[in-house]
């Protein structure tokens, strides 16, 4: 797959469990967040090189991992806003789940 499929692939889960992405500039990828002004979880997309990397021909070939963590709250909570809170947290972790077990990777030229 190319970087480019790799990425509509992840937009497409993101906004199927309502997150939004952006280009991610520090490694040209993208970047999951949260529908809104909340900030419940931190997403991260981690590139490795893949053990079938062909560097003689210049072909790198990166598997990605997906995580996510919890970002703190702070301040006095209601039950309603605890309840949304649950709400982006478990949908965070289904699109986590799904992405990490499609064990993605693109090829790359150089």
């Amino acid at each position: 797959m190319t970087k480019e499929q790799v990425i509509a692939i992840i937009k497409e889960a993101a906004k199927r469990h309502g997150f939004t992405t952006c280009k991610y500039t520090m490694t040209r990828l993208i970047e999951i967040k949260e529908s809104g002004d909340t900030h419940y979880l931190n997403f991260t997309i981690t590139e490795r090189f893949a053990e079938d990397t062909d560097w003689s021909k210049r072909e790198v070939t990166m598997n990605l991992h997906f995580r996510a963590s919890l970002a703190s709250m702070g301040g006095e909570p209601t039950p309603e806003d605890l309840l949304k809170a649950a709400e982006i947290i478990k949908a965070g972790a289904l699109l986590v789940q799904e992405l990490d077990a499609m064990n993605l990777s693109y090829t790359e030229r150089h």
